[in-house]
């Protein structure tokens, strides 16, 4: 029995569902797509200290923290903050959630020629997603990296 068949998580099937239409591949990371473990990635409801519930009511031990408690905790400051404005999208380095699914979905609505988007938490993670994305339209598989030629604002 594998992990999908031992925890129940059709709420986090239904969130995935949504936000495939938002996320390229229904997430920030290809890393949080759980495809190594078969069925949809855990959607978060909250975390404390080192464990945090998905919204199927599953209560799991984090071993990444603080990706996942510190972004979905709702001890103060976190909720103080999460409650004063209208978008509470988890930082990207945090599971899938709710919340990150509906700030997408409100960007989106505003940006009507953006397909879809993706968070990421370093400049790496944004040159790196940009390169598969390019791999995967132009069907090259090589990638030439200059060196030496960095530029400065001023």
């Amino acid at each position: 029995m594998d992990f999908a068949q031992r925890v129940p998580r059709q709420t986090s099937a239904d969130l995935f569902a949504e936000a495939q239409h938002y996320f390229p591949g229904g997430v920030n990371s290809p890393v949080r797509a759980f495809r190594s473990v078969s069925g949809p990635p855990l959607f978060i409801a909250e975390g404390h200290g080192s464990h945090m519930t998905d919204v199927d009511g599953n209560r799991f031990l984090d071993f990444a923290a603080p990706g996942g408690p510190s972004s979905t905790a709702t001890t103060t400051p976190t909720s103080a903050i999460r409650s004063s404005t209208p978008c509470t999208a988890a930082p990207a380095s945090a599971p899938p959630t709710d919340s990150a699914t509906s700030s997408v979905a409100l960007i989106l609505s505003n940006h009507r020629y953006v397909e879809r988007l993706r968070f990421v938490s370093s400049g790496t993670e944004a040159v790196m997603s940009a390169l598969r994305l390019a791999r995967g339209v132009t069907g090259r598989s090589k990638i030439i990296k200059f060196d030496g030629c960095i530029t400065t604002a001023t």
